[in-house]
């Protein structure tokens, strides 16, 4: 079941950070690193450390993040 919400939210954060991004960075290792951190904190690349950062920490942001996989999750 873990490995389920860990595939949504990596499909969450893809289209919420620019291609462009995605296409400059391709470094593999930082990217498994951030996927499999805890805490935005820990992340390396810091654009998505600040979408992680806002989605976990912004209760509001929380809120909408939930909604979204349930009704997601759902289909």
């Amino acid at each position: 079941m873990g490995g389920y919400w860990i595939t949504l939210f990596f499909i969450f954060v893809w289209y919420t950070v620019p291609i462009s991004y995605w296409i400059r960075v391709m470094r593999y290792k930082d990217l498994m690193n951030d996927f499999h951190c805890d805490t935005a904190d820990n992340m390396k690349l810091d654009v998505l450390k600040e979408v992680v950062y806002r989605y976990k920490n912004n209760p509001e942001e929380v809120a909408i993040m939930c909604a979204e996989l349930e009704k997601w999750s759902l289909e």
